[in-house]
């Protein structure tokens, strides 16, 4: 309960699959940074908002899965083509 700001630091749980519906680019930044790290090798992390432009930008960007997330880009399927997209950790 509560801000995905205050409240995914905290968490810590390995995770096989999540699924984030937030409509907010700031809560899906804070959402990916901070359970992406937490998948377990074979992991899907889905979004439900990969037809909003503003996500499509973010999880395209190449810098922000480095600078933020620590990791390079992952493979994601229907980024831009679908609104529920998938993306794995391999």
């Amino acid at each position: 309960k509560g801000w995905f700001d205050d409240t995914m630091p905290g968490f810590h749980e390995p995770v096989g699959v999540a699924h984030v519906d937030v409509d907010l680019e700031s809560s899906t930044r804070t959402c990916i940074r901070y359970l992406y790290p937490l998948l377990v090798e074979g992991g899907v992390l889905f979004s439900q908002d990969g037809h909003l432009p503003w996500v499509i930008r973010l999880l395209g960007d190449e810098a922000f899965w480095r600078e933020q997330v620590g990791c390079e880009r992952p493979r994601m399927d229907g980024l831009g083509t679908r609104k529920l997209i998938a993306i794995y950790r391999s």
